[in-house]
């Protein structure tokens, strides 16, 4: 919940991966992946600065994605997904829909009991197709709740129930009773 915690946290995570870059074989992709992650998340609330960092991250993503591409559930995947869904489009800058859509779509074909996989996606298709993904975009939400409500993901469910009600708010999807 602290924000400039979280910052300083992921800012740390930004200097040992380079750190790690410079000592280890450039062949690690996790290193590339955990310096994408953390440089994301020092930049997310600060759109200059995202602006700026874009090309890099998205270099290690593709490096990550070309390297790890199965690591923490398809996570290259799903964050490099999640980078062209949230970028601004072109001429300011490199958002692609449908490529967002298509490299979601591999992180839930990768990794298919990984809620966030299904929830993200589920959010791109509706950001992307609207109403056309209504019963795909439906079918994903679905199976992510279904997922979250088991064990294996309890921890973090609270965490991930936000998205999942605010795209089926958007999407008009009736969830099951928690």
């Amino acid at each position: 919940g602290d924000q400039a915690r979280r910052e300083g946290f992921a800012a740390e995570g930004v200097r040992w991966a380079e750190r790690a870059l410079e000592q280890e074989d450039e062949k690690r992709g996790d290193i590339y992946y955990y310096l994408a992650v953390n440089l994301g998340i020092t930049v997310e609330k600060h759109p200059v600065t995202a602006v700026k960092s874009l090309d890099r991250i998205v270099a290690s993503l593709e490096k990550a994605v070309a390297l790890v591409p199965d690591i923490h559930h398809a996570g290259p995947y799903r964050v490099l997904g999640m980078v062209y869904l949230k970028a601004p489009p072109w001429p300011t800058g490199i958002g692609d829909g449908d490529k967002a859509l298509e490299l979601l779509a591999e992180a839930v074909r990768k990794s298919p009991d990984y809620p966030l996989n299904r929830i993200f996606y589920a959010r791109a298709l509706w950001d992307v197709e609207g109403e056309d993904a209504e019963r795909e975009v439906a079918g994903n939400l679905e199976e992510a709740f279904r997922l979250m409500n088991g064990e294996r993901w309890r921890p973090v469910r609270e965490r991930w129930m936000d998205d999942v009600t605010d795209i089926a708010g958007k999407a008009q999807v009736a969830l099951p009773v928690r």
